[in-house]
């Protein structure tokens, strides 16, 4: 079975179909290969451990990534750069609002992004721009001052997203098609 994922064109002066608040499912262009952002526990043996943080998963393991919608308060589609709001799709299984937060913790000098943000909070505003390699990043804070987001492997296949001024990845934006949904994730429009 394939599933039905239509990528958008990777360079563009604007996202043109990409809208607010629809889902979209982000794949991750890197040198460490395809992968697709989700969420994953704290635990690194156990992808379902709470709090949850934000990765990019092999496409080579991932059974479902999770798809994303953006808030912005002004506008209807996105352009580039665009300050906003990331926010997974649907709930986890944490009781965690699914909004996209920099955690700033004083046990640990890596700041990675993790699913407990709220709509209000500066902590949650990121920045979409043009990458060097020809797709968008995700930086964290304006445009004018941004932080580069970069991964960190945590287990095989498995990067977590961190702030670093090493960022070599690109993204894309593909719609998450929803046929049905099932428990809280739903399921893929299947060809």
């Amino acid at each position: 079975m394939k599933i039905r994922i239509i990528p958008l064109p990777p360079w563009s002066e604007s996202f043109g179909q990409i809208r607010i608040r629809a889902a979209y499912l982000i794949e991750v262009h890197s040198p460490k290969g395809k992968a697709w952002i989700s969420e994953y526990g704290s635990d690194i043996s156990d992808p379902y451990s709470c709090p949850q943080r934000v990765v990019a998963i092999s496409d080579e393991i991932v059974e479902l990534p999770l798809p994303v919608y953006f808030e912005l308060s002004w506008d209807r589609e996105l352009t580039v750069p665009t300050e906003l709001k990331i926010k997974f799709e649907f709930s986890t299984e944490c009781d965690e609002s699914g909004y996209w937060r920099v955690a700033n913790s004083s046990s640990s000098p890596t700041k990675e992004i993790v699913m407990s943000g709220s709509e209000s909070s500066d902590d949650t505003t990121f920045t979409v721009m043009k990458s060097d390699k020809g797709y968008y990043k995700f930086v964290f804070g304006s445009a004018d001052k941004p932080t580069d987001i970069g991964l960190d492997e945590i287990r095989s296949g498995v990067w977590r997203l961190i702030l670093s001024n090493n960022s070599d990845f690109g993204v894309s934006f593909a719609p998450y098609s929803l046929h049905a949904r099932k428990g809280r994730r739903g399921q893929f429009e299947y060809l």
